[in-house]
């Protein structure tokens, strides 16, 4: 019995270094690791995430864009915040996310949440700090542990609602980020 305790709490202590590193490393934006928990992210969590984002009461929603280069149209869930006339987004990663870079290049895009798509444009770096109190308060604590610099403001205007008013679920079937949406996927 002694034994397995001793187990269980190494098991916890490695637990608890395992995320201390984490946080330290995505605080002080330490590439490696910044690179790894976005292939991570692209490969495993965003198509889960993407089943249900941008649904009437889902926790995420999607930014859809189109790659400067490729020109292809990709899907990518974020966290965002209303605000008057717009929506403020986290950027967990800084300015370097594929899909930052792709609405800041067009200028431009399209957002769904909460079922209502929104065409958005004029993007803006924005320095947390001055945004803070727009978001809510665990956000402010979140963005504040993982020392977020910045957030994108972008203004928006409702397009459309998507999805059934009995049962909030969106029309559309999530494109995985990694992939250009095609034809199939409509």
């Amino acid at each position: 019995m002694v034994r397995i305790l001793q187990l269980g709490l190494l098991v916890i202590a490695a637990g608890a270094v395992v995320l201390a590193v984490f946080v330290v490393s995505m605080r002080s934006q330490y590439p490696p690791v910044l690179r790894a928990v976005k292939r991570m992210n692209k490969a495993f969590w965003n198509p889960r995430v993407l089943e249900t984002a941008g649904q009437v009461g889902a926790t995420a929603s999607v930014v859809e864009h189109r790659g400067r280069t490729s020109g292809n149209e990709y899907r990518t869930p974020v966290s965002m915040y209303p605000i008057e006339g717009g929506f403020l987004i986290p950027l967990v990663y800084g300015r370097t996310a594929d899909w930052t870079k792709n609405v800041m290049s067009a200028g431009s895009g399209v957002i769904v949440h909460d079922g209502t798509v929104y065409q958005i444009e004029r993007p803006e770096f924005v320095a947390r700090s001055e945004a803070e109190s727009s978001l809510p308060e665990r956000e402010r604590r979140l963005l504040k542990t993982m020392n977020v610099a910045e957030v994108l403001r972008v203004d928006a205007v409702p397009s459309s609602v998507r999805g059934s008013q009995t049962t909030g679920k969106a029309d559309d079937r999530p494109v995985p980020l990694d992939r250009p949406a095609t034809a199939s996927d409509a």
